[in-house]
């Protein structure tokens, strides 16, 4: 339901967009059906206004002036005669109602505040680019990933590129043994079973079960292929396919038209969402998993196949970025090392978000979306029969820059944050 470049384009040209087919006939004749009933409930003799669409005025401006919050009816000029009583049907003698159906009656509330909506807000709404070579290009970069957290960059990768790194997965998982690896990622709780095989994955390629995956023995009870939530978090290191597209030319201009010095990239996944498992992940900053002073942390998020409202885009709260970290939430390493404890720990509880302000971003195929470490996000459970499978990685500024020794990830002599330009600047 995301609007094309095209429809995009013509509506700012026009000023104005037909958008066919948006409701169906079923959704219409509801919404019919409630202004009947609306009308039908309406005691003329409460509602003595007229709206005259000629001039545009109203007699009785004070019932017009304090309709904001209400629903209230606005009768067609010759409706009632000079004493106030209705000479027409009473159904055929309205103008228009108005002016809070969309909060006080559910089946106008439900239609306005429909996923569809959120998706045509965001099309025109969110920036989006392609290139990245213009100084024109540059500047809204900038100017728009300042101002809402995070950007999408269309024709990141050709589906070629996709298509290559979904295969280099694939040849990762088909010689994957599952009997090593008896590890589950919850999203929900962002918690992982099996701390120390987490805890050690910075430096390694490590496959990570979807809950349920497995049996109580730590047997597999799906298809190899089907079981993976993740896979990380050195692809960008170890793994020949991953580590040429993290260090293309193109993420180099991406990290530079976020005027970042001396990036260097610390971890990488492959995410799946498999089909109809594929868990929802809970509103979160990037930041309270790897905390950066001050805040220069950065994930280059890349859809290898569409992203869309069915399988689990992502969603945004435009401009969360500029509150910092809510709560002062981390995910740190616990320092109490006594036996039976957890690895990790939270700071703070987690924060509650008003749903209300997320804004759905579905992509397509090769598309890159630029993430603030502070913006807050979210993605929705794949309900679908397609996967959303896409690639990670975060990158941050190391000059003038602390990285957290509190952070679960750290890097180790084996596999070093490593630097995005050729050379690191002194």
């Amino acid at each position: 339901m995301a609007l094309s470049s095209e429809q995009i384009s013509k509506f700012e040209k026009d000023g104005y967009l037909l958008v066919e087919d948006f409701l169906s006939a079923d959704d219409c004749d509801q919404l019919m059906s409630a202004c009947h009933d609306l009308v039908t409930d309406m005691k003329p003799e409460e509602h003595n206004t007229v709206f005259t669409t000629l001039e545009m005025k109203r007699t009785s401006d004070d019932y017009f002036m304090t309709s904001g919050d209400k629903i209230r009816f606005f009768f067609e000029d010759g409706a009632k005669d000079k004493e106030g009583n209705l000479i027409v049907d009473k159904h055929k003698s309205l103008n228009k109602i108005g002016h809070a159906l969309h909060v006080l009656n559910p089946a106008f509330r439900k239609v306005t505040f429909d996923n569809k909506v959120k998706v045509c807000q965001y099309s025109i709404c969110t920036y989006k680019i392609k290139m990245l070579d213009k100084v024109k290009n540059k500047l809204h970069f900038q100017y728009f990933f300042e101002k809402d957290g995070y950007l999408l960059v269309e024709d990141f990768l050709s589906a070629d590129d996709c298509d290559q790194l979904m295969s280099a997965c694939h040849d990762l998982v088909t010689d994957m043994k599952p009997e090593e690896h008896n590890t589950v990622f919850t999203t929900l709780e962002m918690k992982r079973t099996s701390d120390d095989y987490f805890m050690t994955s910075g430096d390694k390629i490590r496959f990570f079960f979807e809950d349920g995956a497995k049996d109580k023995e730590g047997n597999l009870i799906v298809d190899k292929h089907k079981s993976l939530n993740k896979i990380g978090h050195a692809l960008h290191v170890l793994n020949p396919a991953f580590r040429k597209v993290t260090f293309d030319n193109k993420v180099k201009e991406i990290a530079k038209s976020l005027k970042l010095e001396d990036p260097v990239i610390c971890q990488s996944m492959y995410i799946f969402k498999q089909p109809g498992i594929g868990g929802e992940v809970l509103p979160h900053q990037d930041a309270t998993f790897l905390n950066t002073t001050p805040m220069k942390l950065y994930g280059l998020w890349i859809a290898l196949e569409d992203a869309t409202l069915e399988n689990g885009c992502l969603w945004f709260m435009p401009g969360s970025h500029k509150d910092g970290l809510n709560g002062g939430r981390q995910m740190i390493r616990n320092p109490d090392t006594s036996e039976g404890q957890p690895l990790t720990l939270f700071t703070a509880p987690p924060v509650k978000y008003d749903d209300s302000k997320f804004i759905p971003v579905p992509v397509k195929k090769g598309s890159m979306v630029v993430i603030h470490g502070e913006v807050v996000h979210k993605s929705e459970h794949n309900k679908s029969n397609k996967s959303r499978e896409i690639y990670t990685f975060h990158l941050f500024d190391q000059k003038n820059t602390t990285y957290s020794k509190q952070n679960w990830l750290q890097p180790t002599a084996e596999v070093p944050f490593t630097p995005l330009y050729p050379t690191t600047p002194a």
